[in-house]
């Protein structure tokens, strides 16, 4: 018995960040930053904002996530928009490749959690 492949296409891509953008003297205002320019550092680093996912300023040492900002969160977000480009619905959908270096939780188990947000664990 032979088998072929099915040809595997990007067809859509998406991206979702956390809340909205921070100025970077706003964290350097925050963590107390007085040893290195703003200006050095934007130049050096060509970085004006970030996103934030965590409360700040940090009220204390473990500063929470805001409300929809876990990873998985954020991955099925993107994805839904890459769905929307691509003119898809998450069931046309054969398979979800994850990768992350910051999971929801220790057990890595991103993917599942980001199915269940999406509805699109098949039986």
């Amino acid at each position: 018995m032979q088998q072929t492949m099915n040809q595997v296409r990007i067809i859509g891509t998406g991206h979702s960040f956390p809340g909205d953008p921070v100025e970077t003297s706003t964290i350097f205002d925050w963590l107390d930053i007085t040893l290195v320019d703003q200006k050095w550092a934007a130049d050096k680093l060509g970085i004006e904002t970030r996103h934030v996912a965590r409360e700040c300023p940090p009220s204390n040492d473990n500063a929470q996530l805001k409300p929809g900002c876990q990873n998985s969160d954020l991955s099925a977000t993107a994805i839904l928009n890459a769905l929307e480009v691509a003119k898809l619905d998450v069931h046309d959908l054969d398979m979800i490749i994850c990768a992350t270096c910051t999971p929801d939780c220790m057990l890595s188990v991103e993917l599942a959690i980001c199915c269940i947000k999406l509805s699109c664990l098949k039986n």
